[in-house]
């Protein structure tokens, strides 16, 4: 790869880090390192120096791509650690000195933020944990009522096939043990589907539902249905309070 041999001192800081010995030949004199835990860019060899430090050892520069011209680049890439793992992505700005060598003028590191997602849990893996604790049965909630947030940007046509596909999944999977798991589907209430949706469910074995305040309704409801259990969690949470 070209920039191999044009950017050899990048790749003396990939390798063996960074200290007072080296630091010259490493970053320009005006160069800009941004600290991550200060949230700002440091100027001055004392405190680049610091900023690096925070680091660690053993950890490398894995390039994604790059781009220069006669006197100025970058190089895009992953930071991974001695294990292997990838803790953040980077940004390195190089320059041309007057001198022909190749320094780093700007340093950036972002961490690699965690899935936004969790991953799936199945039922198989519902079924690991009840074991694990000796737990006998459980019931599976369906998260279906999401699609009818009236605050999310949804197309209509969208809300009643995301909550079809997400309560079918529920009741798919608990299909597999069916003497220990118990399948609640997820409903907005308010919505025109609701009641058709509920009958859907039931017919599959569903025993009961769950519903969320993102729904918009007035829990002061739950008086009219007396013969039915309702058990309220987490009602607080993410309130507000005046």
């Amino acid at each position: 790869m070209p920039y191999r041999r044009r950017w050899r001192n990048f790749w003396a800081h990939a390798k063996g880090g960074v200290d007072e010995t080296n630091y010259e030949a490493l970053f320009t004199t005006d160069a800009l390192v941004f600290a991550e835990e200060q949230g700002r860019w440091w100027k001055g060899e004392a405190r680049i120096l610091d900023a690096l430090a925070n680091f660690g050892p053993g950890r490398r520069f894995v390039p994604a791509s790059y781009a220069m011209d006669a006197s100025a680049g970058y190089i895009a890439g992953v930071l991974h650690e001695q294990s292997g793992e990838s803790t953040h992505t980077f940004v390195l700005g190089m320059r041309k000195d007057a001198d022909g060598t190749w320094r780093i003028a700007t340093e950036m590191k972002q961490p690699i933020m965690p899935s936004v997602y969790a991953p799936v849990i199945t039922a198989e893996k519902v079924i690991e944990f009840l074991d694990d604790a000796g737990i006998r049965y459980a019931t599976v909630l369906s998260t279906a009522y999401w699609f009818g947030d009236p605050d999310k940007p949804i197309a209509d046509q969208d809300r009643l096939a995301g909550t079809r596909a997400e309560n079918d999944w529920v009741i798919a999977e608990t299909q597999k043990y069916p003497g220990r798991l118990v399948p609640f589907c997820g409903v907005n209430p308010l919505a025109d589907y609701a009641i058709t949706e509920l009958e859907r469910c039931a017919a599959f074995g569903v025993r009961g539902t769950k519903i969320h305040r993102n729904s918009k309704f007035d829990p002061g409801i739950f008086p009219e249905a007396p013969d039915i259990p309702i058990q309220i969690a987490h009602m607080g949470s993410g309130i507000a309070r005046p």
